[in-house]
């Protein structure tokens, strides 16, 4: 494996990081977009039940 550049974009929900991402990689042929997804609850979130 080769070295390389770790780039993280982060942010609030909403403020265009995926459109920072695409910007980047539209200039850039060289790079590619990760995507996390989480799924899991979120920290604090609670479970209701009936």
């Amino acid at each position: 494996m080769s070295a390389g550049r770790f780039i993280a974009v982060v942010g609030p929900s909403g403020v265009g990081k995926d459109s920072v991402m695409a910007g980047m990689v539209a200039r850039a042929r060289d790079l590619v977009a990760v995507r996390r997804v989480i799924t899991r609850a979120a920290a604090g979130a609670r479970i209701m039940r009936r």
